[in-house]
Formats: structure tokens, C-alpha cells, sequence
């Protein structure tokens, strides 16, 4: 919602979502995020600052919602699931696949 701080990280696990900002009295497109995808503000997120941009599904869409603070107690607490996923390597992650600016 606009003018509100950031606090969940949102996983498209079916559909799709456009995140979307309003200028000059009209809504505009900043990108679409797909099944398998990730979408949030990540200004607003890291910032604390509140977010301008506003989340819609365009289609039907199970999307499961992660608490971004709660994410980091449990990384802080153990580590070896998000190695067990990410590895203990930095990654590269295809962005442009899975998000599309407009």
C-alpha cells in the first residue's frame, strides 16, 4: 500500500504480480513478477522509508508472504538451510528472467 514501510518479501508460487506507482494521475508499471519470483519494494524495505509502489495480481495467484525481520532471526539462528539452498558461494540469479521492466 502506498505511503506504508516495506516489511514482507512476497514468493509468486502460481500467477503473477505487477508492481505498479502512481505519477501525474496515472499508474504506471515498474515490473512484473512471475511464478517462481520474488516482489517488494526493496527501497522501502531497506530503507524503512514508505514504499510509493502498490502490488497487484493481474491473474490468479498463490503467493506466500515472508516477514522480512523474522527472515533474518532465522538466518541469524541457522544458516544451513539457506546453504542447503543457496550454497555457501555467492550466486548470481537470473533477475532479467524473472522480472521484466516496463
Amino acid at each position: 500500500t502506498p505511503g506504508q514501510v516495506s516489511r514482507n518479501i512476497y514468493i509468486v508460487v502460481k500467477g503473477m504480480l505487477r508492481l505498479y506507482y502512481y505519477k501525474g494521475g496515472r499508474n504506471i508499471t515498474e515490473h512484473f513478477s512471475c511464478e517462481g519470483a520474488l516482489a517488494f519494494c526493496i527501497e522501502s524495505l531497506f530503507s524503512h522509508k514508505p514504499s510509493e509502489l502498490c502490488i497487484e495480481a493481474i491473474e490468479e495467484s498463490d503467493v506466500y508472504m515472508v516477514d522480512y525481520s523474522r527472515l533474518k532471526e532465522l538466518a541469524a539462528q541457522d544458516q544451513r538451510p539457506f546453504n542447503r539452498y543457496f550454497g555457501t558461494r555467492p550466486h548470481r540469479f537470473p533477475i532479467q528472467s524473472r522480472f521484466m521492466a516496463v
